[in-house]
Parts: structure tokens; C-alpha cells; sequence
């Protein structure tokens, strides 16, 4: 996921305290908080190769940036990163350190805004996620004929282990076991995944989790199944390149970069919905990793070996690569899915109640567990 592995990178370091609050880097440029975290986090990875200090200033600039459009980043971004181009290395080393005594305020502050008064030891909360809402070019999500055929709905029922009962599929749906949801465990936001998969669409559509596994969904569908697709809507994700690399007897190294965008096609049916999910996205991202963290231990102690550790379980943190692996685009499996989640977002009925019907289905179902 080109727009998303960005951020798996970059979500991966905790909070220190520091005790004397200085001055807002670069605010006589742009007072935006935002700039300033682009800024230093651009000047720490381009200019002074401290990744640890990138990683930090990247967590914080995920937060200061939910809610706001893409232009705008976008904007900012492009204007962070021309300054740090063009200062000169003694105001770069000034900015440099700056950047560091802030760094540390800004995670302290942070982290006594989210801890509860009554407990110094309670965890801090989840990032709140600002309530979204497509706009009205929302696509049809209806299922093309050669994808499906519509059937009068079935309907069974079975009797689980635990003596509950419970609705079957109708037939021409696909039905996956437990233990085949239970792969995709190692994912937090998996379980608003299975139940649009299985037709269950109450209040799905306002999680948080259910909005970034949607952006995920559509970001690898849209790049590994172009043939499949109608039409594309295009997202230009700011980025740089490195031009010239200089080398000195000190040790130092100088890199010239060009900025530039990464181009990203999306499916035109979900293309509403992937600008507006993405701070759910982000959210999710920072969730995740943050648990990645947490069992990798304090950040300050760790290795080569075991940054090296963390950025690969980072990129892993989620179902998707697994799931377009084990599932081709014209499978049955993956037309339910993207079309429940197409239909949820919609607001409209799921495959299973409006009796769609996938060839091919029965032979990816799971047998009943008994």
C-alpha cells in the first residue's frame, strides 16, 4: 500500500519528557504546528540521518494532521520541505537542535493530555477520529452481471459448539470458518472485516476501523486488479527523491533531493471514500504500530537488529497481503468483499439479503463447523 506504508514507517516511537518549553521551529515561516513537524522531520532524516528523531517527529505530525484535507498537507509538505532545502548547514544545525528540545516538549505535553488525573499509570486513549461523511458522488456499489447473479435470498441456520444459534449464508454466498478469521487475528481492525464480509452492516460504517480497513482494501485491490476496474481516479502523494549524494573525510554526508509526487489510481467506486477515510486510516496505523512498540520494548535501547525487527512486523500489521495472496480478484471471496464494502459504505442492503449469488462460491466456503 504505497500511501499507506508511509505511515507503518513512520508510527513506530514512544513519548519522552523534557522539562523547558523553547521557541516553535521555523514559526517566522509558518506558524502552523503542522509545518513544523514536516520541517524538522525532513531536516532530521535528509540532513543529519537521525532516524529515531524522523520516526518521533512523523508520529506527531500524524496526529496534527487528521482532519485536514489532502491539499493542504499536501502544501505543506511541499513548502517543509523546500525550506529545509535551502538553509545552510550552520542554520541547519541550529534548527537541528531546536527541533530536538521541542520534540521532547511536544511528546510531554502529549502524553499528560492523555493520561487520566486519577491514575499516572492508566494507558493513554485511543486517537479520536473526526466524524466523516462521503460526499454525494458516493458510487453505486451495485454488482456488475458478469460479477454476480441475483437469487431469491436462502435462509439456514445452524447450531454452533456453544449452542447458539446461528444464520447460515444462502446459497451462492461465501461462508469462511472461524479458524480462517482466526489467521488474520494478529489485525485489530479484523473484526469489522469479517462482519461486512458476512453481511452484518449495523454500525459498521461509522467505525473507525471499518473506514481504514475500507482504505486498505481499495488501495491493493485498485493496484493488483486493474483489469477488473472500469475506471480510475488518480491521487498525487507527495513525496522526494534523493539526486546527488556527497561524501567528506568526517564522516558526513550530504544528499540532494528533488521533490516530487507518487501517483495513486483508485478504483472510481471507492475513490469518495479513500480521501475521506484516510485520518481513519492514519488512526489505525498509529494504533497498531504503537502495539508493535510495546512489545519491542523502550525504543532508546534498541539495536540496528531490532529497528530492523519492528519496521518488518510494521509492515505486516494487517490482513490485506495475506488476503490478495490467498484470494484472486475474480474470486468469489474477493467480489464479496469489495462489494459489501462497497454496499455498507452506500448505506445500501448487503449481498446476502439482496440474494446475490457468486459462481464459484461453494467451492470456497468452509464446511460448517459442528
Amino acid at each position: 500500500m504505497k500511501g499507506s506504508l508511509y505511515w507503518a514507517v513512520v508510527a513506530l516511537t514512544p513519548a519522552l519528557a523534557f522539562a523547558q518549553p523553547p521557541m516553535q521551529v521555523a514559526r517566522e515561516i509558518n506558524p502552523d504546528p503542522n509545518f513544523e513537524a514536516r520541517y524538522c522531520a525532513f531536516l532530521s532524516s535528509n540532513k543529519f540521518q537521525d532516524h529515531a528523531a524522523t520516526l518521533r517527529w512523523a508520529e506527531i505530525t500524524i496526529r496534527l494532521e487528521q482532519g485536514r484535507s489532502f491539499q493542504m498537507r499536501s502544501d505543506i509538505s511541499r513548502d517543509a520541505f523546500s525550506l529545509m532545502q535551502q538553509v545552510d548547514n550552520q542554520k541547519a544545525q541550529t534548527d537541528y537542535r531546536k527541533c530536538n528540545a521541542r520534540l521532547a516538549v511536544i511528546e510531554d505535553e502529549a502524553k499528560q493530555k492523555h493520561t487520566p488525573a486519577s491514575s499516572s499509570n492508566a494507558r493513554p486513549p485511543a486517537p479520536s477520529i473526526p466524524a466523516s461523511t462521503p460526499s454525494e458522488r458516493t458510487p453505486s456499489g451495485r454488482t456488475s452481471a458478469q460479477d454476480a447473479t441475483i437469487a431469491s435470498p436462502e435462509d439456514g441456520r445452524r447450531t454452533s459448539n456453544n449452542g447458539n444459534s446461528e444464520r447460515l449464508p444462502p446459497s451462492g454466498i461465501v461462508r469462511k470458518s472461524d479458524s480462517y478469521w482466526r489467521q488474520y487475528s494478529h489485525d485489530i481492525g479484523m473484526e469489522p472485516v469479517r462482519r461486512v464480509f458476512n453481511g452484518e452492516f449495523d454500525g459498521q460504517k461509522e467505525n473507525t476501523y471499518f473506514k481504514a480497513q475500507m482504505h486498505g482494501f481499495s488501495e491493493i485491490y485498485s493496484a493488483q486488479c486493474k483489469s477488473e476496474i472500469p475506471s480510475f481516479k488518480r491521487f498525487n502523494i507527495p513525496s522526494s527523491r534523493i539526486t546527488a549524494t556527497r561524501s567528506y573525510m568526517s564522516g558526513r554526508v550530504e544528499n540532494d533531493y528533488e521533490s516530487t509526487v507518487i501517483p495513486i489510481d483508485i478504483d472510481t467506486r471507492f475513490a469518495p471514500f479513500y480521501e475521506v477515510y484516510e485520518d481513519s486510516a492514519r488512526a489505525y496505523i498509529l494504533q497498531s504500530t504503537s502495539k508493535i512498540k510495546e512489545r519491542s520494548g523502550d525504543v532508546m535501547n534498541w539495536t540496528l537488529e531490532d529497528l530492523g525487527k519492528v519496521f518488518n512486523a510494521s509492515l505486516n500489521f494487517n490482513m490485506w497481503d495475506a488476503f490478495f495472496k490467498q484470494h484472486s480478484c475474480t474470486s468469489a471471496t474477493m467480489l464479496q468483499m469489495r462489494d459489501n464494502f462497497l454496499r455498507a459504505a452506500n448505506s445500501q442492503n448487503s449481498v446476502q439479503k439482496d440474494g446475490v449469488r457468486y459462481p464459484g462460491s461453494e467451492q470456497e466456503s468452509d464446511a460448517p463447523q459442528t
